[in-house]
């Protein structure tokens, strides 16, 4: 998660989403960025500010040994960057989530309810 206290805020909606992924030899471990500058991200300045914070947790995931990282936020700080300094898979969630979509269809609809601000996308 690209924010400080990510974990706080997010981590049991987090643990709900990730629950139907464990399984004997799956290791999930979810983190924060305890030194980010910012609680949300609500704009490019924001994810400017977490994106090398994003790569920085993600190298150290692959230096422990990890085998791959999905690196959170819609926004996805630091994705492309975290995919050209790992030789292990770096994934996005929305781009995980967007790219699951097109597979089922042509269109697809987006709704995020974060901290009640509400953001519906239609692609």
């Amino acid at each position: 998660m690209p924010v400080r206290d990510g974990l706080k805020e997010w981590g049991d909606v987090q643990h709900g989403l990730l629950v139907p992924l464990e399984m004997p030899g799956v290791q999930i471990t979810q983190v924060d960025l305890p030194g980010a500058p910012i609680k949300e991200i609500n704009s490019a300045y924001h994810v400017g500010l977490v994106a090398m914070l994003q790569v920085e947790a993600a190298i150290k995931a692959e230096k422990a040994g990890y085998d791959a990282v999905v690196l959170g936020c819609l926004d996805e700080p630091g994705v492309s960057e975290a995919k050209e300094a790992l030789n292990i898979p770096a994934v996005g969630e929305a781009e995980a989530a967007m790219h699951y979509a097109s597979l089922l269809g042509r269109k697809f609809f987006l709704l995020a309810d974060h901290l009640r601000v509400r953001e519906c996308w239609r692609i």
